[in-house]
């Protein structure tokens, strides 16, 4: 992205954004359905905390 103009690039990220979204959110359920088998729940946890923490931002409002 180097050669893009500001406007370029804010255009190009509105148009990935919803699918980058729906994308993570597909992904949160899948985390969120793995069983808590003790070799997982650490990859688990890690993957919700971090998913916690970027949602708000992708999508404001949008905290449960």
């Amino acid at each position: 992205m180097g050669n893009l103009s500001d406007e370029q690039r804010e255009e190009l990220l509105n148009h990935l954004l919803p699918d980058l979204i729906d994308r993570l959110e597909d992904a949160l359920h899948v985390i969120e359905s793995l069983d808590d088998d003790p070799e997982q729940a650490e990859l688990r946890q890690s993957l919700l905390a971090l998913l916690g923490e970027i949602r708000p931002h992708l999508r404001p409002g949008a905290e449960e």
